[in-house]
């Protein structure tokens, strides 16, 4: 099965997932895009300062720090690799070249030279997880359609930062989904979910974590139902769940509340 993955380079949660899925899948794996922008820019790519100051009240100083901490390593890195070959590099880039995989860094997913390049490849499956809405035109591509993996059961909690607005919510359980891309969002049909039990010690960070430590194996599993060709999908009801948008400053505020009572109240 013939394999392309479009993604973002963000070093502390995304790159160790797709390199796990890259690693396993190596051979199969036809080429690895990364488009511009990350988690906190804006449509034009322009970081949304606003956001930033939130997810910094969200993830508190201490988790903020190692994640600051890794992205200048990152970057470090990416200079010093001009020059030199790294033997554990934290761009995803720079691991798929290792692994002799066709790399490319684009604007935008959707960009149409790009939608060529992967019209002329012919995927069978694009997994996407490039922080962008893909157009209609990219979702059409690959032969068996374009995989998400989604930090939620679906059909509840779509939308942005969905491990924040379960612990605001106060919800006990919550988990990974891996699932088709249709033009509504996190509404594609469901492939596989794994379900994560909400601790009381948790918090934004941990239960991000626990999330990505489970994404990987899950989106192998989806990958190997495909290739059999003999699997049953979930209907991802539109009539049910939520839609999560943004969190706000005062959500923020409202959550690191929560939090505080919820870790004094163990």
């Amino acid at each position: 099965m013939k394999i392309f993955i479009t993604t973002m380079d963000e070093p502390y949660f995304m790159n160790p997932f797709i390199s796990k899925i890259i690693k396993e899948r190596n051979k199969d794996i036809i080429g690895l895009a990364s488009s511009k922008g990350g988690r906190l820019t804006t449509k034009r790519k322009r970081v949304d300062i606003s956001y930033a100051i939130t997810l910094f009240l969200i993830l508190g100083m201490k988790n903020s720090l190692k994640i600051g901490y890794t992205s200048l390593l990152f970057l470090f890195q990416k200079k010093v690799s001009r020059y030199f070959p790294l033997k554990n590099p934290l761009s995803i880039l720079q691991i798929g070249q290792q692994l002799n995989i066709p790399i490319w860094e684009v604007d935008t997913v959707n960009d149409a030279a790009f939608l060529a390049i992967l019209e002329d490849l012919k995927p069978d499956i694009i997994i996407n997880q490039a922080q962008e809405i893909v157009n209609s035109k990219f979702i059409h591509i690959p032969k068996y359609g374009v995989l998400n993996r989604h930090a939620s059961l679906l059909p509840k909690n779509r939308g942005r930062l969905s491990p924040f607005w379960v612990l605001l919510k106060g919800e006990k359980e919550t988990g990974v989904t891996i699932h088709f891309v249709s033009e509504e969002i996190d509404r594609g049909d469901i492939i596989c979910q794994k379900k994560i039990i909400v601790a009381q010690s948790d918090d934004f960070f941990s239960l991000t974590n626990k999330g990505y430590d489970i994404a990987a194996d899950l989106m192998l599993d989806a990958l190997k139902k495909i290739e059999s060709g003999k699997f049953d999908t979930i209907t991802n009801d539109p009539t049910e769940g939520n839609y999560n948008t943004i969190p706000s400053l005062k959500d923020a505020i409202n959550y690191k509340k929560k939090i505080i009572s919820k870790l004094a109240g163990r």
